[in-house]
């Protein structure tokens, strides 16, 4: 069965992106829809601006997700960010 993640978990509230610089990045623009089948890894794309290099740290329920966590990942780029969530159940 597919489900959007975005319909079933508020991503305000699930996750927050921050930036330990002063001057923080902005994201500007809506995250897209996906649809994952159950199970499967979840890959969102977050587009921001802003003058780097930003060290971007995950969080959930105001705590913070380490960086070795089996199954959440961020992947940095330039001007967007990757979220990795390996095998989705909702």
């Amino acid at each position: 069965m597919h489900k959007t993640l975005l319909d079933s978990i508020p991503c305000n509230q699930l996750m927050k992106l921050t930036s330990l610089l002063a001057e923080k990045p902005e994201f500007d623009r809506d995250i897209r829809d996906q649809k994952v089948d159950k199970g499967d890894t979840l890959k969102l794309k977050i587009p921001f601006t802003g003058t780097g290099p930003f060290d971007f740290k995950l969080r959930k329920n105001n705590r913070e997700i380490p960086a070795n966590h089996p199954r959440i990942k961020l992947i940095p780029f330039d001007d967007y960010v990757i979220v990795q969530i390996k095998g989705i159940f909702l």
